[in-house]
């Protein structure tokens, strides 16, 4: 509902009308009125006015006293005894019982259940405005405002003045919650709770809000788990919470990177021979007579560098 105008303070208050000015819309919207209204109200009369709409409060009385049982085989006296003593329990009971309902309901400890009702309604009428006062009474004609009760008042109001919701809407939103990126889990689980006061789910709210969870997480083996038993949802959120943990855990010591420390590695240059050549393992053992002929034609062996000539010594 669009509003127009400023809205007037009320002087009661202090806290503006809701609709004083003759257009076609108030001032303010209902639900922000009622957000500024309740502070006022705790401000002037000190309770706060969320208590009065609940029920009231009942006087506790305290159990009746046992009565004795007679003896058997007593005497006169005894008898005598145990009915003064029985009576004089319930004289004190019933006497304390009567100072309890004596004893009028209390809103903070110290103002009277029924008189900060009273309060509350005049402030709440007063601070309507001439066009919301106008429109009550012509709506409910036949109310006495000094006679209705204070709960019954405020849902009048609301139903004439509150905006109507499109639940539909509200449940399309609820259900296309998604993660966004970079979000936890908690985070949405803290979104869809947010979202489901609109949607009216009313004793269902916490396990839709537990299945959507479930139905959103992307990894299927950890949904199938959650799916093998009926977890609160509480418990849900825990499981949930660690889940996420435990993987962010463990992509940081994944993304982590191995250090191989290396020493360095030092060179040795080989001896080298009169010749100017470099030593060979086989020539250090070879044992041969450089005038012996050669013997049949090369088998694979390896050759002297000097004399050309096959040497007994295989490489390798």
């Amino acid at each position: 509902m669009a509003q127009s105008a400023k809205p007037v303070p009320s002087a009661l208050t202090g806290s503006p009308c809701f609709w004083e000015l003759d257009t076609a819309v108030p001032q303010i919207s209902w639900e922000n009125w009622v957000r500024i209204l309740l502070p006022a109200i705790y401000a002037r009369e000190g309770y706060d006015f969320l208590q009065l709409l609940r029920e009231k409060p009942e006087v506790k009385l305290p159990p009746a006293p046992i009565e004795i049982k007679p003896i058997r085989g007593g005497t006169e006296e005894m008898e005598a005894s145990r009915l003064a003593k029985n009576a004089a329990n319930e004289a004190s009971w019933e006497h304390e019982c009567r100072k309890l309902q004596e004893k009028v309901p209390c809103v903070n400890g110290h103002i009277p259940w029924d008189e900060a009702c009273e309060k509350s309604r005049s402030i709440i009428y007063m601070c309507l405005g001439t066009v919301a006062r106008s429109k009550f009474h012509l709506t409910y004609p036949r109310d006495d405002i000094h006679a209705i009760p204070l709960k019954e008042f405020c849902e009048k109001l609301a139903a004439i003045f509150a905006e109507k919701r499109n639940f539909t809407v509200d449940r399309i939103v609820f259900f296309s919650r998604n993660q966004r990126e970079g979000e936890t889990l908690e985070n949405v689980y803290a979104g869809l709770e947010q979202l489901a006061i609109n949607c009216e789910l009313r004793d269902v709210q916490s396990t839709i809000v537990r299945d959507i969870i479930i139905w959103k997480l992307k990894d299927n083996e950890f949904r199938r788990r959650l799916c093998e038993e009926v977890f609160t949802p509480d418990k849900t959120l825990k499981l949930v919470q660690a889940w996420e943990t435990g993987k962010k855990n463990a992509t940081s010591v994944a993304a982590t990177s191995v250090v191989v420390k290396t020493e360095p590695t030092m060179y040795v240059e080989r001896p080298k021979t009169d010749r100017g050549q470099d030593r060979r393992p086989w020539k250090r053992n070879e044992r041969h007579n450089q005038n012996e002929p050669s013997i049949g034609k090369n088998d694979g062996r390896p050759k002297c560098v000097t004399t050309n000539r096959t040497t007994m010594l295989q490489m390798r």
